[in-house]
């Protein structure tokens, strides 16, 4: 006789029942923890498959079902038999509802096909109420993260599966002279149920991240995390940089850690978002802004280099020349799903909204890293957000992150970082025309412990720059009139 896995699910979660009921929250968490690993997710995964083989429609990432009329979850017979009025059981599993969703769990069959995808969304909302009960938020920030990593990649894999399944089935029956425009629809098909996947991975971090912040303090000398804009950016940035620090307790630490992780995640998603946006587009061959900034080489060292003579010269036209890079955008292709959250909408109007949603990730994780004492961490994502900031023109609040990166690098004797974070905040400093910053810079950049690793072209670069700085009016002032 075949196992009735829905009898043994209703059992179990019973006895969780039972256990909550008696005051005991651990002990009921810890049947759904024994059930999760008698069933892993490579059951359900493989249960899900073998639903979807039975029933090709497309996959729809952003409920975690598949696509239908109605834009609910699809599963087998259960959601077939919505009437109007009534909620989805992607609805009851995320509440967590358990006395509405344990009715579609009876009428699933006894291998629980018919919801199958929809098991580990309700033992997770099951298990985050019991955490809540045993005073452990950490704990719910720890298996929320879990959760959306093992989702998402889940949801990328059925993803991928059925793109192979509908491409083997496809091309074999088309016909020859539709073989390269059959590929690009099945391909522009993939990239739709990608986005739905990583947009919706993309919100719910954030709604973690706006959940949280709401409950942990990170300690009361903790600067709050509130949207940012490019208005306070820059100062909210120089904030993070020299006024946060570690939080007193274990617990805060914890949570800034896990905030943090999945900040980073987010920040993942928003890029690979970026990619399918323009390969949706008709820009296929443009080259992401946020990937082009942080790239081992960024755009303006590729540009010849030009004296501090020369560069004083022109000043006027590097000004207009920044403010232009400030206000240009361009828009980008209306490419997601209509369920999509107004944040994330708004995230993709344009260049513009995208790269300042890539800045506002940036500075919360830096200051989540920063409060759980992962400074190395918090200093690479500022050298990244600097990196933006420097593509967008806006030179001063890119040297005011850089400098504070400096210091932690000389701190750390990373010899080689110490002198590219010098250079590019030398690059800063030549833009935005701060004579007495850059000459600090410039001294800096000759230290006998940077010798081994500068470059013979930029120290006599930097050599060059510091002869004629001298004698530049906002310096030799100053020093003759000390």
């Amino acid at each position: 006789d075949q196992f009735d896995l829905s009898h043994f699910f209703l059992v179990k979660e019973s006895l969780a029942f039972t256990y909550e009921q008696m005051q005991l929250p651990d002990e009921a968490k810890l049947q759904y923890e024994e059930l999760e690993a008698f069933l892993p997710e490579d059951t359900w995964r493989w249960k899900r498959s073998q639903h979807l083989s039975t029933n090709d429609r497309p996959f729809d990432g952003w409920s975690g079902g598949e696509a239908g009329g109605n834009g609910n979850s699809n599963e087998g017979d259960t959601s077939s038999s919505i009437k109007k009025g009534e909620v989805s059981p992607a609805d009851l599993a995320m509440a967590g509802d358990s006395e509405g969703f344990r009715q579609y769990i009876q009428s699933s069959g006894r291998d629980l096909q018919g919801v199958s995808r929809l098991i580990p969304q309700y033992m997770y909302a099951r298990e985050v109420r019991l955490l809540f009960q045993m005073g452990a938020p950490v704990e719910v920030l720890l298996r929320s993260k879990d959760f959306l990593v093992k989702v998402h990649r889940n949801r990328l894999v059925e993803v991928a599966a059925s793109f192979r399944k509908r491409w083997e089935k496809e091309l074999w029956k088309c016909k020859s002279g539709k073989v390269l425009e059959t590929q690009a629809q099945l391909k522009r098909e993939l990239n739709n149920r990608e986005v739905e996947v990583e947009a919706w991975a993309l919100a719910s971090c954030w709604d973690v991240k706006c959940a949280a912040e709401n409950y942990f303090l990170f300690g009361a000398a903790a600067p709050p995390l509130k949207k940012s804009n490019t208005a306070t950016l820059g100062k909210k940035g120089k904030v993070n940089s020299l006024a946060a620090a570690m939080a007193p307790t274990m617990e805060d630490r914890e949570a800034a850690r896990c905030l943090a992780e999945l900040l980073e995640f987010a920040i993942l998603r928003l890029i690979r978002l970026g990619d399918l946006a323009l390969s949706l587009g008709e820009r296929e061959d443009e080259v992401n802004p946020i990937r082009r900034a942080t790239s081992e080489r960024p755009v303006d060292t590729l540009e010849p280099w030009e004296s501090w003579k020369t560069l004083q010269q022109r000043r006027e036209s590097i000004k207009r020349k920044d403010i232009s890079n400030k206000a240009s955008s361009e828009p980008l292709p209306s490419f997601l799903p209509s369920r999509v959250s107004t944040w994330v909408r708004n995230s993709f109007a344009n260049t513009s909204t995208y790269e300042e949603t890539y800045l506002e990730l940036a500075d919360a994780a830096v200051l989540l890293n920063r409060r759980a004492g992962r400074f190395r961490f918090a200093s690479r994502l500022e050298d990244h957000r600097a990196e933006v900031l420097i593509s967008r023109g806006e030179h001063d609040l890119a040297a005011s992150i850089l400098s504070n990166n400096v210091g932690a690098c000389a701190r750390d004797q990373w010899n080689r970082a110490h002198y590219w974070r010098i250079f590019r905040l030398a690059c800063c400093q030549r833009m935005s025309g701060d004579v007495l910053a850059y000459l600090e810079t410039l001294t800096q950049s000759f230290n006998p412990r940077l010798a081994s690793v500068a470059p013979k072209k930029t120290a006599s670069l930097f050599q060059k720059d510091l002869e004629s700085i001298i004698t530049d009016a906002a310096v030799s002032e100053p020093r003759w009139g000390a």
